[in-house]
């Protein structure tokens, strides 16, 4: 069985791949659409019956190994900066990356990631939502605060965004263009905010259908919200040998973390 060995350096629309043989032997290098017509014309063009695949962890990483996988063709995500060859070339091209790549996973000096089931993807994909609206929430605050540190506008709340402080900051008289402006991130403040409320209802709900999850709330200080990010953002907690290396990834706290879940790792 003639074996292939694949990397590709994944873009937005395109992918730049090369094959290589059992000895290094270029077999195909092309540049093709990212969709499934053109990762499978790429594919089964090497008439290989066993074929794997390299693929850098990029923002459109996961589309491409699934359509690898689907294919049949043993993909490894690439763990790029534990990589050497790649890490420290000097020479950056599209054909280049996409040779390097292959010929490290052919010869096994390749550094890899880890890859989530698709359910967990799923709730990663809420869980950074949920922080991102956080985030949003918070530079649009900062916005606000410094349109009243430009007109002198002071204020004795404790929290200026509750329901009090923002009917001071909607009766604010201002010029006409910072009173625009104003009321306009008012309006997205409480439009995420609204979107923000919803989706942790809907994270609890998560939370409380996932057994690992609730042995973390179990722990105090650590609620709903907490529990489903060290969840999604950790995976399979099998993937950790020892529960201090588990501890080490998470940077918490040995003793409480691995009363939690330790019992799940005996269970397993």
């Amino acid at each position: 069985m003639h074996k292939a060995y694949i990397g590709m350096d994944i873009h937005k629309n395109f992918i730049q791949a090369a094959a290589l043989d059992e000895k290094g032997n270029i077999l195909q290098e092309k540049r093709f659409s990212s969709d499934l017509q053109g990762i499978n014309n790429f594919i089964q063009n090497l008439n290989n019956s066993d074929i794997q695949a390299a693929i850098e962890s990029t923002c459109t990483w996961y589309h491409i190994y699934e359509k690898l996988v689907s294919l049949g063709v043993n993909t490894t995500l690439v763990n790029v900066r534990r990589t050497k060859v790649i890490a420290e070339s000097k020479i950056k091209t599209d054909p280049l990356d996409a040779r390097n790549l292959a010929q490290c996973l052919r010869t096994g000096f390749i550094a890899t990631s880890y890859i989530p089931t698709r359910e967990i993807m799923e709730l990663r994909d809420f869980m950074r939502h949920y922080i991102s609206l956080g985030r949003d929430i918070a530079r649009h605050k900062n916005k606000i605060q410094a349109i009243l540190l430009r007109n002198g506008v002071k204020h004795n709340f404790s929290d200026l965004f509750g329901k009090s402080g923002m009917s001071f900051l909607r009766d604010l008289e201002l010029r006409e263009s910072e009173k625009y402006r104003l009321d306009s991130y008012l309006t997205v403040v409480e439009t995420l905010q609204k979107e923000k409320k919803q989706t942790k209802k809907k994270i609890e709900s998560l939370c409380k259908h996932n057994e690992q999850a609730m042995l973390l709330t179990s722990i105090p200080g650590i609620s709903y919200v907490s529990a489903m990010i060290i969840i999604t953002e950790i995976g399979d907690v099998n993937r950790f040998s020892h529960p201090k290396k588990l501890c080490n990834y998470a940077g918490l706290v040995q003793e409480l973390f691995s009363q939690a879940l330790i019992p799940t790792m005996e269970r397993s």
